[in-house]
């Protein structure tokens, strides 16, 4: 690590989170990477997580809107919040994850040692099934193909490895705050889904790259929002996110 560490705000977004958030915040109080501020973005929660957190972890910083701005909007108004703020780097996390306590210094390490222009992010395995993989970094190929590397498979040393992929997960991914300045943020006009896929694709035409860090890793219940990984809400959210970035790509070319 350089002697400057850079600063990195950790945002989590959080809807309605009481059954996982408390598990995410513990985790956060355990890494090992020191000059980081986490912020806990509330998307209008009605459930009481909001409350049980500010009480449970009041070293953090809470940004609390009055309705549910999805996903894009939600963050898109936590970066205006935070604009005049000294950070360096943001690590977009989702409240359904767990973190290992190294998992920030290991994204920082390869931020600073390959480059500050593009977007990194880490192996992500299944809460319940922790010896099998969710995301090892992600693979497009419009217009049908948008999927997670090793999806499924028991981890092995091909996946620890750093490596330029297609996309990052929005699920837990880190960006330099300039960079994302550059991007103008994410579209919102993605409800759900595929919002991190046009954040990527938007950024590798600007000459941003895409980077898996493979020995740093989270753990994720997968869409624990709503209503498990094989709900129909899901799926329809996924095809329509889908249909609407594949129209954008080609207006856009790329």
């Amino acid at each position: 690590m350089k002697a400057i560490s850079p600063k990195v705000g950790v945002l989590v977004l959080n809807w309605n989170g009481l059954k996982v958030l408390d598990d995410c915040l513990k985790s956060l109080t355990k890494i090992n990477y020191e000059n980081h501020k986490v912020i806990v973005i509330d998307n209008g929660s009605t459930d009481g997580s909001i409350c049980s957190a500010m009480k449970a972890y009041d070293k953090m910083e809470f940004l609390r809107f009055q309705k549910n701005y999805g996903y894009s909007a939600g963050y898109n108004k936590a970066f205006e919040l935070l604009h005049d703020r000294d950070f360096d780097c943001y690590v977009l996390l989702n409240n359904d994850t767990a973190v290992e306590k190294n998992f920030l210094s290991l994204l920082v390490k390869a931020y600073q040692d390959i480059g500050d222009q593009h977007i990194y992010g880490p192996r992500v395995m299944y809460q319940n099934n922790k010896s099998k993989i969710w995301f090892a970094g992600g693979i497009i190929n419009l217009p049908l193909t948008i999927k997670h590397r090793g999806i499924r498979e028991l981890l092995s040393a091909k996946f620890l490895r750093i490596k330029n992929v297609d996309y990052i997960t929005g699920c837990c991914l880190l960006i330099g705050k300039k960079t994302l300045e550059n991007l103008s943020g994410f579209d919102e006009r993605f409800e759900m889904y595929c919002e991190d896929v046009d954040l990527c694709l938007r950024g590798r035409s600007q000459g941003v790259k895409s980077i898996y860090v493979g020995e740093s890793f989270i753990y994720h219940k997968v869409s624990s929002s709503i209503g498990g990984q094989f709900s129909i809400c899901k799926i329809f959210k996924k095809i329509k996110s889908h249909f609407f970035l594949l129209k954008k790509s080609k207006l856009n070319n790329y």
